[in-house]
């Protein structure tokens, strides 16, 4: 490297260097490419400088807009859904039978549906209750 660009980066490592003084070391590691870690830091400088430079710039008041919006609709969504869960809370307890024939009818078939249910499950039980007397046995021999 030459003197002047030696004097330019003890400048711009020790943070007193113009603009125009990065400008023209940038450009001597552009047109002279070298694998040391200065110039490869100085071609790096400039490759994120070019991929920064391809982003589209969001503007930060589009951002809270859209933020804002997403924080009203849930709201809003919210509300609709609550409302529609008391409607149907509300015509669920109106539910009512005024004959007692029809009532007599329909507490019949929720408690066969209920015994119904209550003997599959003894029916299990029956089969693990033999499981055990076999591990029982099994467990008396090995002893």
């Amino acid at each position: 490297m030459g003197s002047q660009i030696d004097k330019l980066l003890e400048k711009y490592w020790a943070g007193n260097t113009s603009l125009q003084e990065e400008e023209e070391i940038k450009l001597y590691f552009k047109e002279n490419p070298s694998l040391t870690p200065t110039g490869l830091f100085f071609r790096s400088l400039k490759k994120s400088a070019e991929l920064e430079s391809k982003k589209p710039f969001a503007h930060p008041k589009k951002r809270l807009n859209r933020t804002r919006l997403s924080v009203a609709a849930t709201i809003v969504i919210g509300i609709v859904v609550g409302g529609i869960a008391l409607q149907d809370a509300n015509r669920q307890n109106n539910f009512e039978i005024e004959d007692p024939q029809e009532a007599y009818e329909v507490a019949r078939l929720a408690l066969m549906k209920m015994s119904s249910s209550l003997n599959e499950g003894s029916a299990y039980s029956g089969e693990l209750k033999k499981l055990n007397k076999a591990e029982q046995k099994l467990k008396k021999e090995k002893l």
